[in-house]
């Protein structure tokens, strides 16, 4: 027998033997098992003022005002806050962040 058919031979007793190689068992899940799916979250948005606005609104939530709540669309205060100084109207974080309660806050626009 010369090299070919020994190597011929040995492929296929290779090929031959893979079938029976499948790995661990995988269990199906059983009924009722099965998880809910959460819609994902929306992004985070990232900016130049994403963490200047992410204090912002922790703040603001924290004295529970108004302005750290999403709006009635269900955007939230970072996407607001966000969206609101890439447009060039600059929120005056200094002040926000020195703010003792909501009334002082409103005064920071």
């Amino acid at each position: 027998m010369n090299i070919q058919s020994l190597a011929a031979i040995g492929l296929l007793a290779l090929a031959l033997g893979l079938p029976g190689c499948t790995g661990p068992d995988v269990k199906k899940p059983e009924p009722g098992s099965e998880t809910t799916v959460v819609p994902n979250k929306p992004p985070e948005p990232r900016s130049r003022f994403t963490e200047a606005c992410r204090n912002y609104c922790q703040h603001a939530e924290a004295m529970q005002c108004p302005e750290g709540a999403p709006l009635g669309d269900d955007t939230s205060c970072l996407k607001f806050c966000v969206d609101t100084n890439e447009a060039g109207h600059s929120m005056d974080f200094g002040c926000a962040s020195r703010a003792a309660n909501c009334e002082e806050l409103g005064r920071c626009r």
